[in-house]
């Protein structure tokens, strides 16, 4: 059985706009990627959630992927209509066994490019 895989979305990558308390508001981009990646991966294992920040600032929007025992990947950018090869890419990850790589030659075209780092399993 796979463990849990995280989809991480930048809430905040791109956004300049402040609520009343000086908090960056959450980036109508990264709000309607959550939404469709949350659509496209409903019942398969993967939760998504956006976070505060990724610090890939300069290239939104940025998400990456986590689960327990996996290498942890971040890209970016990501567009909304990406949803079907982020969330492709999302269900490779959660297929693979602890340990196991992702190959950049797997990925989709839209996600292949965007590869920002892999960092080794804890």
């Amino acid at each position: 059985m796979n463990t849990p895989t995280t989809l991480f979305v930048c809430r905040i990558c791109g956004q300049t706009e402040r609520d009343e308390t000086g908090r960056k508001r959450t980036s109508p981009q990264s709000a309607a990627l959550a939404e469709a990646l949350a659509a496209e991966l409903a019942g398969s294992g993967i939760t998504v959630t956006l976070t505060e920040c990724l610090s890939i600032c300069t290239k939104p929007t940025a998400w990456g992927l986590r689960a327990e025992g996996k290498h942890a990947f971040a890209f970016a950018p990501a567009l909304p209509e990406h949803a079907a090869d982020i969330a492709a890419t999302a269900r490779t990850y959660h297929a693979l066994p602890a340990g196991e790589k992702m190959a950049k030659n797997n990925m989709p075209p839209a996600v292949k490019g965007t590869l920002i780092s892999r960092l080794p399993p804890a």
